[in-house]
């Protein structure tokens, strides 16, 4: 019989599978990695590799390799990519922010020109005293006994409060002319007890009213122009609460019902909020 020859295997055995010189016994077995071993094999032994130096260290079957840290230059220029993305969204988030208030604030405003024309429907054509009650801060002109219209009309206290006002509805000035109480609402009412009950008052309305019609302004909301003029706390701060130019403008209710924009006058109501463009 030829050498080379193998005879058959015993019955119930398993043959055992050839061998090579070059064949490391694992690969045979399936259990690691042939590239790995030949890695492993001299360059004399594997002509494969021949002129390879041996790896220094062998990886086992399954270990995933290192991953290479970053580089410095490679770090900054991420946080620079960063940095620019940012300085590009956060203006366009802080208008999107504002565009909300504002059209929260001029739902707002539409809800009260209905409550207004509802209560002078019922009342023979005269508008509330007031927007919310005044409590006893009202500054010599009748009470909160007398029909306001949150009552029975608005009962929504939010529906009185811009978004942008930081203080929640208290502004500490203009008392007595626009705001009354100790919750003043966001909004300057032009229609109040100084235009209703007193002679002044009742001749400047007639006067507006005569002049410019259904473009009077009812109510109005500075607190657009104030947030981006710096009032950005609860409380007020002469020194910072107006500390940056703003060409914002800012929300009214005009005598018909409408609600646009308008810029807030500097020097007098007869006839600035109506005439200045910018």
């Amino acid at each position: 019989m030829n050498a080379r020859e193998t005879t058959d295997p015993t019955p119930g055995t398993q043959a055992s599978a050839p061998t090579h010189p070059l064949v490391h016994p694992c690969v045979v077995a399936g259990s690691c990695d042939a590239a790995i071993v030949r890695r492993g094999i001299g360059a004399k032994d594997d002509p494969a590799t021949a002129g390879t130096p041996p790896a220094t260290t062998i990886r086992r079957s399954g270990q995933p390799p290192g991953s290479p840290a970053f580089t410095l230059i490679e770090l900054l220029v991420v946080i620079v990519i960063i940095a620019l993305l940012a300085g590009l969204l956060l203006p366009t988030l802080a208008r999107s922010k504002e565009a909300a208030r504002r059209m929260h604030c001029t739902n707002n405003l539409r809800q009260i020109g209905l409550g207004i024309m509802m209560y002078r429907d019922d009342h023979a054509g005269r508008p509330p005293l007031y927007l919310v009650n005044p409590t006893n801060r009202t500054f010599g002109f009748p009470g909160g006994d007398q029909p306001y219209l949150e009552r029975g009309y608005l009962e929504n206290t939010n529906s009185f409060i811009c978004l942008s006002d930081r203080t929640r509805g208290r502004i500490p000035f203009n008392l007595g002319w626009e705001y009354f109480g100790e919750f003043t609402t966001s909004y300057a009412y032009h229609l109040g007890p100084w235009q209703q009950t007193t002679a002044a008052g009742k001749k400047w309305l007639e006067d507006q009213l005569a002049r410019w019609g259904t473009r009077f302004i009812v109510a109005a909301c500075p607190w657009h122009r104030h947030l981006f003029s710096g009032w950005t706390r609860q409380e007020y701060d002469p020194e910072r609460s107006f500390s940056r130019k703003t060409n914002v403008k800012d929300l009214c209710l005009r005598y018909d019902g409408a609600v646009n924009s308008f810029i807030w006058p500097a020097n007098n109501w007869e006839e600035e909020p109506y005439t200045r463009q910018r």
